[in-house]
């Protein structure tokens, strides 16, 4: 090695690699590096560095040839000053070359240059050592994979760089569980590869595909969480159902609720395979179903060109029995169940269907999570659920025609659905759903708090601010003997505890009010001969609710 200078030879070929260069590159790097070959002649053995005997017909590496492969990974593991940073360097060839890739896709008008040819590619992911594969680089601390899935490539670029660090990690068929690490390594924005592919890399499907094909781990990279504690699947969730046209929804849940048939748009799928491994990462990872999955050959390719291969994608189907009846409301349990977060950051409404094609076979809609919450609960505090929408609306009646028990069942803090949505200070429409359904749920006391609805709702704070007087009285109309029935938690009763919410600033309001002159006093004027309940120009609701309940319940005066 000392008749080579290691550093002019890795600035040479960044030079080659600058300029596109690329059959000079291949020229340099090819007269660097051992003479043996696999049998077939498709390139070097990816047990190279090891002393094992070597496939029958493989000749078996000399010393000079042991040497050539020192001076290959010194020269390919050198670390050069970065073009984009002063502070680092790039820590391998196979890095800057990642870094270089362009797919044709991204190759502008201006921008003719090829991309990197994947022979080269596949050449120094052979020659360099296994822990370049798991090292990170940029500002966002990103693998050799990750550098490559920012540039767009093509599938079977992916495919191939994989297969190879697959099979210098060692990982055999016959070793189905065995984690691939590189799929697990985290950048600086906490995202593993497939986190990355499903976020920036929205119309890739086939990049999935490869990502979960390798993920030899039970697919516990489906339940690795990102900063925001999302899963891949809450992305991929939001994207493909986001654009459902709300229009045709609304026609076609009448149809389906009326008739029982199974109409609608089929989910697309990716989406189906992405659900189901999600639901056998989270059984597996929860320890109640076994780890073995199917053994996958790193060696069969499964992508035909550019195009992925329908062989592969029929037995994946097969497996998973992929078809509009999937078991679509447990895969959602459980990405629930492993992030509670999917209650705020989806549209629920938006999965509708996903809920009516599961229902017409497994007909479990009324199942619980670890918290003990059902589909309603779920709905009762999802901050994106909203009934003055309206193809929100039909979704709560719905579930609650199937599974009407579910009104009364308590979670496990001891609320019913009415509860929470009181507790999440949730659109008035909504509650009065579930009010209508079940008047039983207005004298159902909140088991932690023994709270009445009527007393959650007032002493909420904003209880009495967030809803009209004609909403609280309909609550109260529910129950009437609640206004006579004292606060556990203040031991006040409903019209004690709507006076506490009134602080001096409402005195002000109505001191003020009376004596404010312009446009505003003609509308209070109106308001006032309208609503005669409505203190005067006080805009104060918790006093007027105080006189809606003394004059309904005048015998409160005397507890």
């Amino acid at each position: 090695m000392n008749k080579y200078n290691v550093k002019a030879i890795r600035i040479q070929l960044n030079n080659f690699a600058a300029c596109r260069n690329w059959s000079a590159f291949r020229k340099r790097l090819v007269a660097l590096m051992p003479l043996y070959v696999t049998e077939d002649g498709s390139g070097f053995d990816d047990k190279l560095e090891g002393t094992e005997s070597l496939e029958a017909g493989v000749k078996t590496p000399c010393a000079s040839d042991k040497q050539k492969l020192e001076l290959c990974r010194a020269i390919i593991e050198m670390k050069l000053k970065s073009q984009h940073t002063e502070s680092s360097g790039i820590p391998s060839l196979l890095h800057d070359l990642c870094l270089r890739f362009y797919s044709k896709s991204m190759v502008s008008s201006r921008h003719k240059y090829p991309p990197v040819p994947v022979d080269i590619l596949e050449m120094v992911a052979r020659l360099c050592s296994t822990k370049m594969f798991v090292t990170t680089y940029g500002k966002r601390q990103q693998t050799p994979l990750g550098l490559l899935l920012d540039q767009n490539p093509p599938a079977f670029v992916v495919e191939r760089l994989l297969s190879i660090i697959a099979r210098r990690q060692g990982i055999e068929d016959e070793f189905p569980n065995t984690r691939l690490a590189i799929l697990y390594v985290r950048d600086s924005n906490d995202e593993v590869p497939l986190m990355q592919a499903v976020k920036r890399l929205p119309d890739r499907d086939d990049i999935l595909q490869i990502l979960m094909h390798f993920d030899r781990n039970a697919s516990q990279s489906l339940l690795c969480v990102d900063k925001k504690g999302m899963i891949p699947l809450h992305y991929l969730l939001h994207r493909e159902l986001k654009d459902l046209d709300a229009a045709d929804d609304d026609v076609h849940r009448m149809v389906v609720w009326q008739e029982g048939l199974d109409v609608g748009p089929e989910l697309p799928p990716n989406l189906l395979f992405l659900l189901q491994r999600t639901q056998e990462a989270f059984l597996i990872n929860q320890g109640l179903l076994s780890s073995h999955i199917p053994a996958v050959n790193f060696n069969e390719r499964i992508m035909d060109g550019e195009n992925t291969s329908e062989g592969w994608w029929d037995d994946c189907s097969s497996r998973c029995s992929i078809n509009s009846y999937i078991d679509i409301a447990k895969a959602l349990r459980a990405t629930i169940c492993c992030a509670h977060q999917l209650t705020n950051k989806m549209d629920l409404s938006k999965l509708v269907w996903i809920l009516v094609q599961n229902l017409v076979v497994h007909n479990d809609l009324d199942s619980v999570d670890e918290d003990g919450n059902t589909f309603i609960h779920w709905i009762c505090m999802c901050k994106e659920t909203d009934f003055f929408v309206s193809m929100d609306r039909p979704l709560l009646p719905f579930l609650i025609t199937e599974i009407p028990g579910v009104l009364l069942r308590r979670n496990n803090q001891g609320m019913i659905p009415l509860h929470v949505a009181i507790e999440h200070l949730k659109e008035w429409p909504l509650l009065r759903t579930l009010l209508v359904a079940c008047p039983e749920s207005a004298k159902t006391p909140n088991l932690k708090r023994k709270q009445l609805p009527l007393h959650a709702i007032i002493s909420k704070g904003k209880g009495c601010y967030s809803y009209g007087l004609d909403e609280l009285g309909e609550l109260w109309g529910a129950y009437p003997d609640a206004a006579l029935i004292a606060d556990p938690c203040t031991n006040l009763l409903p019209f004690q505890l709507a006076a506490s919410l009134s602080d001096s600033s409402d005195v002000q309001k109505l001191s003020c009010g009376k004596h404010k002159k312009g446009t505003n006093s003609v509308h209070n004027r109106k308001v006032e001969e309208e609503n005669p309940s409505l203190i005067s120009n006080s805009n104060s609701k918790s006093l007027s609710f105080v006189y809606l309940l003394l004059r309904g319940a005048p015998n409160a005066l005397q507890f």
